[in-house]
């Protein structure tokens, strides 16, 4: 068609040899004369994880022509090494073209345009991902990729036994952050931890330029304790090809015997006054019993008696349980990622309604996605960001997951995929999907997976 000349898209990554886990910036280009009612690129190519796009405008000489430009900017990360197509990026808009009258179809200052709905594709790329090496992995690295630098410090460190104290460490740098986990403690004897906080900040997706920041309690459990052991944080470096490790040295610490109470001191004392004789005469039967008074309730039978001794029993019944609990967290930390995803889910749930009703389409989809990630992360133990449509088939199918079920997650995965580029503001429409996700989230915890 003849307007094909004067509209094409164009995809263009930063780099087309990357390794798994290494995010790169990728742009899709659309090039026009006159357009309307553009919606966002949809972008094909399994094995790649997206950051939700960024788009600006100008202008651009191609030849001897000048075109609108429309950039929109995303970042990309591969899940899986191989040689991965990428593309063809797809763009579809109205065209404004002439009705009648003159050569120019672009001519919008003349009567008689109408709007005609087009759809272009840009050429797909392959992209060589190739597998993190093997050779020289050290025995702490988690899965990070990028290069980053560490900073640390623990607060107090003059305490008695059992007196918590703080260790926040901060990874900062440009990777994949999501791939980044808090370093190690297992080697630490004598502590006992707790499940740390963590918060992420990466004001700008597409560079991949941020920090994470984790905030571990600690509590020494013995006064013969002399430091905190120090500990290291191991990555993959693409720019170096290689695999670092930063060092944090111990930190010296003073740590004293828990305070115990000490008994009272009895003091006996004599005197010189002698001892007042008991009498030991019969006292005289009394000729009339008196006033009759009936006996009172006995102590146990009073509900302040159970209040103060069954009280503190219970404070310290809920203190002991309360305490198991955070053991069994920290020890395990399959259950503690499943019990912060269900929290996640719940509050998140709530915020798809909330926004379904007020027909906030694009905040709508960006936050079921989001979840859906998540919840499949925690069902097959793998990070969020390494969720995609393709682990329905190949990890879902055999933990024994109904056709109904992956069926529907292929469903929402596609609308999601889909809502980048046109959301439906439509909130009997996201009404329905809402309620759709929380029906998916009751099935996949029906699963059995190993804790």
């Amino acid at each position: 068609e003849a307007y094909r000349q004067f509209t094409f898209v164009k995809l263009r990554p930063s780099k087309t040899n990357v390794f798994v886990g290494e995010p790169f910036a990728l742009e899709v280009r659309l090039y026009f004369a006159a357009a309307g009612e553009i919606q966002m690129p949809t972008l094909g190519g399994d094995g790649f994880t997206l950051a939700p796009f960024q788009h600006q405008q100008g202008q651009e000489q191609v030849g001897n022509s000048i075109f609108r430009v429309i950039v929109f900017r995303t970042a990309a990360t591969a899940v899986k090494a191989g040689k991965l197509p990428l593309g063809p990026a797809q763009c579809s808009f109205n065209l404004h073209l002439r009705t009648s009258g003159g050569d120019n179809v672009f001519d919008l200052f003349n009567r008689g345009v109408r709007a005609q709905a087009v759809t272009i594709l840009s050429d797909p790329l392959e992209v060589n991902v190739q597998p993190l090496p093997l050779d020289g992995r050290p025995a702490d690295f988690r899965g990070a990729v990028g290069s980053f630098q560490m900073s640390v410090n623990a607060a107090p460190l003059d305490v008695a036994v059992g007196d918590p104290v703080t260790l926040r460490i901060q990874v900062s740098g440009r990777g994949g952050f999501d791939s980044v986990p808090m370093p190690s403690l297992d080697h630490w004897r004598d502590f006992k931890t707790y499940p740390p906080s963590v918060k992420t900040d990466v004001p700008d997706p597409i560079t991949a330029v941020g920090s994470k920041s984790f905030e571990q309690v600690v509590q020494p459990q013995s006064a013969e304790l002399k430091e905190l052991p120090a500990f290291s944080f191991s990555f993959f470096d693409p720019d170096a090809r290689g695999y670092r490790t930063l060092k944090q040295p111990a930190f010296p610490l003073k740590v004293r015997a828990a305070a115990t109470s000490q008994a009272p001191t009895v003091v006996m004392t004599t005197t010189n006054t002698p001892a007042t004789a008991v009498s030991t005469e019969l006292v005289h039967i009394k000729p009339h019993l008196g006033v009759l008074v009936a006996p009172g309730a006995s102590a146990w039978q009073r509900p302040a008696f159970w209040a103060l001794t069954g009280g503190p029993l219970a404070l310290w019944l809920a203190l002991f349980v309360r305490r198991r609990q955070a053991e069994l967290l920290a020890n395990n930390s399959r259950l503690r990622r499943r019990l912060e995803v269900e929290k996640l889910v719940t509050t998140g749930l709530a915020e798809l309604r909330r926004r379904a009703s007020s027909g906030e389409g694009e905040p709508f989809f960006a936050a079921l996605f989001r979840l859906l990630q998540e919840q499949l992360g925690e069902r097959l133990d793998l990070p969020a960001s390494a969720i995609t449509e393709e682990v329905i088939d190949e990890r879902l199918k055999p933990l024994g997951a109904s056709e109904t079920t992956r069926a529907s997650l292929h469903e929402l995965f596609q609308v999601c995929n889909a809502a980048r580029y046109a959301p439906s503001r439509e909130p009997r429409e996201l009404s329905k999907l809402a309620e759709q996700f929380a029906a998916l989230v009751v099935e996949l915890r029906k699963l059995e997976v190993a804790e």
